[in-house]
């Protein structure tokens, strides 16, 4: 391990202690449909956007803007892979152009 002399903390996605992470356990039993496809890549990753910014606002947010190193185990571009595979390639640079701008603006 380097030192540097910045502190550093660990998030996880989906953050399944918090309510935050409601909808992701439902869509992942099965709740909204047992096809993976029965829920859209766009909603799909709404539900785990919305579990990142709780998070943020909630644990971590502060931290970052303090200049805590962040390492993230999983986060939006683990969701736009899994996504990704719903929708034909074609349309994966709009889909992930969408997530990026949805997730970081």
């Amino acid at each position: 391990m380097i030192r540097i002399g910045k502190k550093a903390s660990k998030v996880s996605f989906p953050d399944y202690e918090s309510n935050s992470s409601a909808l992701v356990k439902m869509y992942l039993n099965g709740e909204f449909g047992k096809d993976p496809n029965s829920v859209n890549a766009y909603a799909a990753s709404s539900f785990y956007a919305v579990d990142r910014y709780a998070s943020y606002m909630r644990d971590w947010g502060k931290m970052y803007h303090e200049g805590c190193i962040i390492i993230a185990d999983r986060y939006t571009t683990s969701n736009m892979i899994h996504q990704c595979s719903k929708l034909p390639k074609e349309q994966w640079k709009n889909f992930n152009k969408w997530l990026n701008k949805y997730t970081y603006n």
